[in-house]
């Protein structure tokens, strides 16, 4: 089959689970003869925007789309005529198979527009993006949950959204491209930075604008909504939600058909992680965070529960909180402050071979999130290799975790939860070495059930 995923980036220019579950599904397919190809945004300003470049990477055609977030408005965010251009010699091609993988950046109208050409659509069920314009998470900028949807309550979180490029730095993008294009040297480092810089310094909006603008947001949120309900609902064909959580809120919330609706769990490749190696009973336990360092997923909440423990009993174990910190800068000063105060180490971007020897060593992986994660990658790579999880008690994350058998749970979002339930591991009273994590479904299956319903839907 001709397959073209869709989705908005790919590693190493971006390494969450989205985007390397795409990656790793597309070489998993064209090692089984399939001719694969992938349409992936990135934002590289030394690019002209929406440009378009393509290359083979390990069997793979990479359809590399640069886009700089230059939208005319908020409605460009979800459907831009733009992008419909910008891709044009890929809507050129017959592809028998379109896999969704993500419309972030990419919009609503590419699925309809492929089908023109006959190709089957399926898509994956990520996130809420379909839901919520922040990101797809559902998370208010308060850090509490939207777990009812209020267009007026969207309205006001997006007045604070940055999805589009301001004044000053479309000023800036000219100008590193030229500098790029003439010696190679890339300012988008600097550039970000004299944003932060002239954001600063920039007039504060007054409350009554404040006030118009998130009016504005929250008719166009209504329209978003109904827009997107109707284009994917009358676009693909079948969806692969990889929780039964995330099904449930897309048909509920989102308006999408259960009947189309297929619960297909991810699946690990065997031998690639390791295994628990075991250790002294009076070593101090290895307690670890391995994940994007944004507030979303919470790794302040845990520097701020191991912070509250005794002294000796943080002295009975390591803190590690491993993951990137190239977004949120001043919640990045945040941590490394909190770090300090709690004597935990923070740790950067780990590769493969780093997350495998990781995965070896630690007693103990928590994944603090404050939204209602789908069903990440580092939970289910954490179970295969034997790793004892504690993990919030919500979303993907409560469905994937039983508890005394793949780890415990804490309440969402509670410092003091988290704490007790640390304390708890660390004096022994919760055994992590009595734990036996359930295994997870293979790689190589996962592959087989989504080659077969390619063909169901193609067929």
């Amino acid at each position: 089959m001709r397959i073209l995923h869709l989705v908005h980036g790919l590693p190493p220019d971006r390494v969450g689970g989205t985007e390397t579950y795409t990656w790793q599904l597309a070489r998993a397919l064209a090692a089984r003869g399939h001719e694969v190809e992938v349409l992936a945004t990135t934002k590289d300003l030394g690019r002209a925007d929406l440009s378009l470049r393509s290359s083979v990477r390990e069997g793979v055609q990479v359809h590399s789309l640069a886009h700089n977030l230059l939208h005319a408005d908020f409605r460009a965010t979800w459907d831009d005529p733009r992008i419909v251009a910008a891709i044009a010699p890929l809507l050129s091609r017959r592809y028998d198979l379109v896999h969704v993988q993500h419309l972030i950046q990419l919009g609503m109208t590419l699925p309809a527009r492929f089908a023109q050409q006959g190709a089957a659509v399926v898509m994956t069920l990520h996130d809420y993006w379909s839901q919520c314009a922040r990101h797809g998470q559902r998370l208010h900028p308060d850090g509490n949950l939207c777990a009812t949807l209020d267009p007026q309550r969207c309205g006001a979180c997006l007045v604070t959204f940055e999805h589009n490029q301001g004044r000053w730095e479309r000023r800036l993008m000219p100008v590193v491209r030229m500098v790029k294009q003439a010696s190679g040297l890339d300012l988008s480092a600097s550039a970000r930075r004299a944003k932060r810089w002239l954001g600063k310094r920039a007039p504060v909006a007054t409350a009554a604008t404040q006030a118009d603008a998130a009016r504005a947001l929250a008719e166009q949120v209504v329209v978003r909504a109904t827009e997107l309900r109707q284009q994917l609902s009358a676009q693909v064909q079948l969806y692969f939600a990889p929780s039964r959580f995330v099904l449930e809120r897309s048909v509920l919330d989102g308006g999408l058909p259960r009947e189309r609706m297929v619960h297909l769990p991810f699946g690990i490749a065997d031998g690639v992680l390791g295994v628990r190696s075991p250790r002294p009973a009076e070593a101090p336990l290895q307690i670890g965070y391995l994940g994007a360092r944004i507030r979303a997923k919470g790794p302040d909440l845990l520097l701020r529960a191991w912070a509250q423990l005794p002294n000796e009993l943080r002295q009975s174990g390591v803190l590690r909180v491993c993951g990137s910190d190239a977004n949120e800068p001043a919640y990045q000063a945040e941590l490394r402050q909190l770090a300090l105060a709690a004597g935990a180490r923070l740790e950067g971007v780990l590769d493969r071979a780093a997350v495998a020897r990781l995965y070896a060593e630690l007693d103990l992986l928590v994944v603090p999130s404050r939204w209602w994660e789908n069903a990440p990658l580092v939970v289910q790579e954490a179970r295969a290799a034997g790793v004892p999880l504690l993990v919030a008690d919500h979303g993907g994350l409560a469905e994937l975790v039983e508890p005394g058998i793949d780890g415990w749970r804490f309440r969402p979002g509670s410092v003091e939860d988290l704490s007790t339930r640390l304390a708890q591991v660390l004096s022994r009273e919760l055994d992590t070495r009595a734990l036996h994590p359930r295994p997870v479904p293979a790689w190589s299956w996962h592959v087989d059930q989504v080659e077969a319903h390619y063909r169901a839907v193609v067929s």
